[in-house]
């Protein structure tokens, strides 16, 4: 029997293939990797329906997805009666209960919850006596492109041992806050230097002396910070004229804030109140919450029909590289040693890809947490080499 291989121009290579987006670079027992369940930013419909009167022996309609679920009022009608009917209409009913379940506040509203996060589904009256209001529309989790980050700001799965993944995106966070309220004392200094975690670097730094009030004292830490802080770094704000907030402009980003106070009057205060208001920690800092690299799979298809990029879909275990070398995207010019950065713009189809370049909504990464390994052989070939170690 003759076999044959059929071949044309595109098939044929000048080189051997140096890897794909997500291929681990060095297959070894030194690497690390974590299976990581991706079910963000998915949700389930929720809706309400409001009883606003009640009326004698009537019959009450809330239409599901074309179908009429109906409860009667009895002769002493109240509106707390026809919200717990309601609600226990729309459980017993064998074509709605699959889609949705109801629950009574036992005054007058009615909370309908979809049993299935992404799957959506119509809820309407016709009924001056009721209203319903849309409150969460269903959602579906991202799908996860190989070669990203992902990250885990939210822990672990209720009563189970999964570990959630989220593609790395701001929104997947909460900014980062510190409060520092300095005691105001004559001929003194407050010192506050800010340092980038991600960097390691002093990022801004006031040394302020007290000359008037508290109040005053404020408005000139907080114009000097903000003159002295990068653009997308951290934002200083006047509270109430006796202390100032430290907030994240990327949510994601990490900070600390170290205090001091400078020689002055004999009264002068041994320290300034410093207290970490928000984080840090895996809900506000990407460096905490960094699981790896999403890894090449063969087991999961392209998104779109006929598309060329696979991805992990929603709700399966994505592998992730904790510790290793691998292949990610990249059309820059990569120099080996070289800062990482990764976009964390929620809007950006390239959020978690990695760049040797910084912006407004890309943050730094530790060298020792990430660093470019090396450039692809071709400068045609939109790869590039990553050792991590998260």
């Amino acid at each position: 029997m003759t076999m044959t291989i059929s071949l044309n121009a595109a098939d044929v290579r000048t080189r051997i293939r140096q890897g794909k987006i997500g291929l681990c670079a060095n297959e070894s027992l030194a690497n690390r990797s974590v299976t990581l369940i991706n079910t963000d930013p998915q949700a389930a419909k929720v809706d309400t329906i409001t009883v606003t009167g009640a009326t004698n022996n009537k019959a009450y309609v809330e239409t599901i997805d074309g179908v009429d679920v109906t409860y009667t009022s009895d002769a002493t009608a109240t509106i707390a009666e026809i919200a717990n009917g309601l609600a226990a209409a729309i459980n017993d009913n064998p074509l709605v209960r699959g889609k949705c379940t109801a629950v009574s506040d036992g005054a007058t509203i009615v909370t309908v919850t979809g049993n299935w996060p992404g799957i959506t589904y119509t809820i309407t009256d016709a009924d001056a006596q009721l209203t319903t209001a849309a409150v969460t529309a269903a959602a579906s989790a991202d799908a996860v492109p190989f070669g990203t980050l992902m990250v885990n700001p939210t822990g672990y799965e209720t009563d189970e041992a999964n570990e959630y993944g989220v593609r790395a995106k701001s929104t997947a966070f909460t900014a980062q806050v510190v409060t520092v309220t300095p005691v105001y004392a004559v001929n003194t200094d407050s010192i506050i230097r800010i340092r980038d975690m991600h960097t390691g670097q002093v990022i801004a730094e006031t040394v302020m002396r007290h000359d008037t009030n508290i109040g005053d004292l404020i408005t000139e830490i907080v114009t000097d910070l903000n003159t002295t802080l990068p653009a997308a770094s951290v934002l200083a704000a006047d509270v109430g004229g006796t202390a100032l907030t430290l907030t994240a402009e990327v949510a994601g980003l990490e900070f600390d804030v170290e205090v001091g106070v400078g020689e002055g009057a004999a009264a002068a205060p041994s320290t300034i109140a410093k207290v970490y208001t928000t984080g840090p920690s895996i809900a506000t800092s990407v460096l905490r919450a960094a699981r790896g690299v999403s890894l090449f799979s063969e087991n999961d298809e392209a998104v779109t029909v006929e598309g060329t990029d696979a991805s992990y879909a929603a709700n399966v275990g994505v592998r992730s590289l904790l510790e290793g070398l691998v292949w990610v995207e990249s059309s820059q010019v990569i120099t080996a040693g070289t800062q990482v950065y990764v976009e964390m713009s929620a809007a950006s189809a390239d959020r978690g890809k990695f760049y040797n370049t910084d912006s407004a909504t890309r943050l730094a990464l530790p060298r020792e947490k990430a660093v470019w390994e090396r450039d692809a052989e071709s400068g045609s070939g939109s790869i590039a080499m990553l050792r991590v170690n998260f």
